[in-house]
């Protein structure tokens, strides 16, 4: 859950249309949100993005 977490913050930050809502939609249900990390989520997505160059600098 955590990866399409930060598979769907990093395609939103970046305005890419991605079917991780919808993945992560279906996982709600299941989840035991007591053993997935916000900090981990946000610090992921950092790491992805920082090795990433931007659509305007390419």
């Amino acid at each position: 859950m955590e990866a399409e977490a930060v598979a769907w913050l990093v395609c939103q930050r970046n305005g890419v249309t991605s079917r991780s809502k919808d993945y992560l939609s279906s996982l709600i249900e299941n989840a035991d949100f007591s053993k997935v990390s916000m900090y981990a989520i946000f610090e992921a997505a950092n790491r992805v993005e920082s090795r990433t160059v931007p659509p305007s600098l390419k």
